[in-house]
């Protein structure tokens, strides 16, 4: 009987968490910039340097956290000179 009270304890408390993980990956630049942002809904949530490639797609990809809803998803690349207009964005549900 405990241990299917944990289990249904563990369940509730994974279907209610507030937020959830979205992978995103993104075309590598030529020359690589100082840094990235991450932007949900027009507002930064990360400051990351360069990550590595993901060999699969030879691309820059990482795993940010979302709100549970519909946001938008978009990337801005940054260095000395400045920062790059937004990528295109992706609405995620």
């Amino acid at each position: 009987m405990k241990q299917i009270l944990f289990l249904l304890i563990v369940m509730a408390m994974t279907a209610c968490r507030p937020v959830r993980t979205v992978a995103i990956a993104w075309d590598a630049p030529a020359s690589p910039p100082d840094g990235y942002r991450i932007l949900i809904d027009g507002q930064v949530v990360l400051d990351i340097p360069p990550p590595p490639l993901d060999p699969a797609c030879r691309c820059p990809t990482i795993v940010v956290p979302v709100p549970r809803g519909q946001h938008t998803i978009s990337v801005v690349a940054y260095n000395r000179a400045g920062t790059s207009q937004p990528s295109a964005s992706v609405v995620v549900q």
